[in-house]
């Protein structure tokens, strides 16, 4: 159905095959297909079986904040020289 001119990358499609490849194409896209949706089990269960909700309600924390080191205080950046 289709020819490979010599050492050429490319294809060529001769005149009498394109209608047979559209059949083809056709015939794959709107019957085969389909039925072998039909055939196959489904992907994703429709009703998953229950069990922890999906969002956890976060509880407060115990402590606040704290500074990691009691030696170092931040101090505003001196601007760069131009």
């Amino acid at each position: 159905m289709v020819v490979k001119p010599g050492r050429s990358r490319r294809y060529q499609v001769p005149s009498d095959a394109d209608r047979s490849i559209a059949a083809l194409l056709a015939l794959r896209d709107q019957v085969i297909s389909p039925i072998l949706a039909g055939v196959r089990g489904p992907d994703v269960v429709a009703n998953p079986p229950l069990g922890q909700p999906s969002t956890v309600t976060t509880k407060p924390s115990a402590s606040t904040c704290r500074a990691s080191s009691n030696t170092y205080t931040s101090t505003a950046a001196a601007p760069l020289p131009r």
